[in-house]
């Protein structure tokens, strides 16, 4: 978890996290600026989860990197901001990405799935 009032860089990592209760997030950041750069984020296939939340007033920009699940993934290729919006979570496998409160995540050539 990347609180509030904190900001930084994580670079070449990957990250996947066994949830064991529905809706627990590999990544969730409430802080920021926060930049990720040529990383894998991926939540497990056993039970509805969310690989990134970004929620309160978090500021990340995401690039070059992987969101979502362990199964096929498809390939945003511009640009993308996503502002204070509320992805409902559906109860799908897996969610790639949910923005929540006043939250912004811009991505830019990353692969995602599932949102």
């Amino acid at each position: 978890m990347l609180m509030e009032y904190t900001k930084g860089m994580l670079g070449g990592l990957f990250l996947c996290f066994p949830a064991e209760e529905n809706f627990e997030a590999t990544l969730l950041i409430r802080g920021g600026p926060w930049r990720i750069l040529h990383c894998d984020i991926r939540s497990t296939i056993e039970i509805p989860t969310a690989a990134m939340v970004t929620m309160e007033k978090a500021d990340v920009s995401v690039v070059e990197s992987g969101i979502g699940g362990l199964e096929e993934v498809k390939v945003i290729q511009k640009q993308h901001a996503f502002t204070g919006e509320k992805v409902p979570f559906r109860g799908e496998p897996n969610t790639g990405l949910i923005c929540l409160d006043e939250s912004w995540c811009c991505l830019l050539g990353c692969t995602i799935e599932n949102t």
